[in-house]
């Protein structure tokens, strides 16, 4: 079953994935004052917030609609990428990571996150594969636990699967094209 999202598209006319190029684009070239970066820090944080607690909130308290919902009844429809919370978070953790460029260049770990970072495209490729079919078998272990447990370890899972899965197919000799 396809899940879908109860809002659409977050900017209208501009579609839930160019959204992100154009605003990367923008925040790469041009300059914010200090009063700006605050604002969108801040604004990030609150939907954070708020993507947190409506998840947990309509998880627990509204009657599931399964489109909606990711398999194990949690719902998706507030860290959905595509809508305006996650956007105003993506955005400020990209400043974040941008006001402090140099200081990444300098870390010794930068050969780590250089590492990480060349894996998201693998992992945005594969998650949709494993929330469809691996999300519910795993969840069959975590039955015991209650729900909220599953909104934080469920995320944590798939990325990490989807990293190392991603790792591997980069390693078959007739597969490594697949996975930039």
């Amino acid at each position: 079953m396809k899940t879908q999202s109860l809002f659409g598209s977050s900017f209208p006319f501009v579609g839930s994935y160019a959204q992100y190029f154009i605003a990367g684009w923008y925040l790469t070239h041009n300059d914010l004052s200090e009063r700006r970066y605050k604002q969108i820090y801040l604004l990030g944080i609150v939907m954070l917030i708020f993507e947190i607690i409506t998840t947990i909130y309509f998880t627990f308290y509204i009657k599931q609609i399964p489109m909606l919902n990711y398999p194990g009844g949690i719902v998706k429809t507030f860290s959905d990428i595509a809508m305006i919370p996650s956007f105003c978070v993506m955005c400020a953790l990209f400043l974040f990571f941008k006001q402090r460029e140099c200081w990444l260049e300098t870390l010794s770990a930068k050969t780590l996150l250089a590492k990480g970072a060349s894996l998201t495209f693998g992992i945005y490729l594969i998650h949709p594969f494993l929330v469809t079919y691996l999300l519910d078998p795993f969840n069959k272990f975590l039955v015991a636990f209650p729900l909220i447990v599953r909104i934080i370890v469920d995320p944590l899972v798939i990325y990490f699967a989807s990293g190392i899965i991603t790792l591997y197919i980069r390693k078959i000799k007739y597969l490594k094209w697949l996975m930039p």
